[in-house]
């Protein structure tokens, strides 16, 4: 399976963008607030939807 999913992403590392500059890691606090701000349009959509 690791194959299969290998060959369908983009594996993205400074080794393979060197034009991109500094690349910064993202730590798990950013990936909580991308988290908690997809919630909260999501909430938001589903608040609007009829009924």
């Amino acid at each position: 399976m690791w194959t299969l999913a290998s060959r369908h992403v983009m594996h993205l590392g400074k080794e393979r963008t060197p034009g991109l500059g500094d690349v910064n890691e993202v730590t798990a606090q950013r990936i909580q607030q991308i988290a908690q701000d997809c919630q909260a349009v999501y909430n938001e959509f589903r608040a609007q939807l009829p009924g």
